[in-house]
């Protein structure tokens, strides 16, 4: 019973283990395409992009991106804010650190505006590279 057991388990446990192995070890990159940096935001797939829910709006950054291309850009001019904030400040910080709720409507959380500003001090006054 032991041995039929490990000759079921051993090579289903080497077919899981080579799906990541042997692509890092054949110096490709192994796919992470299905890892979620945005904590299950909505899909950026091709297609119409939704209009901004906001009409009311403090900083110029996101205006601009919502003017442009709706949700679809300023979720990408806010991804790239995150990631250079992350860079400026050293904080850890994601989407729901301003926001309250994420698509459809990206509802701010109360501080979410001092926040951002915050983050852009931060930004401004890290030097160029």
């Amino acid at each position: 019973m032991k041995r039929s057991l490990v000759l079921v388990l051993v090579p289903a446990a080497l077919l899981v283990m080579g799906a990541f192995v042997v692509p890092a070890m054949a110096g490709g990159e192994v796919d992470r395409s299905g890892v979620r940096l945005d904590e299950g935001d909505d899909d950026d797939g091709a297609g119409e992009s939704p209009p901004c829910k906001t009409k009311d709006f403090k900083h110029a950054e996101t205006k601009e991106a919502c003017a442009k291309g709706g949700q679809k850009e300023a979720k990408k001019v806010m991804k790239a804010f995150v990631t250079a904030a992350k860079k400026a400040s050293g904080d850890k910080i994601t989407c729901k650190t301003c926001h309250s709720s994420l698509s459809p409507d990206y509802g701010l959380k109360p501080d979410g505006h001092e926040t951002f500003e915050k983050y852009a001090k931060a930004i401004k006054a890290t030097p160029a590279p």
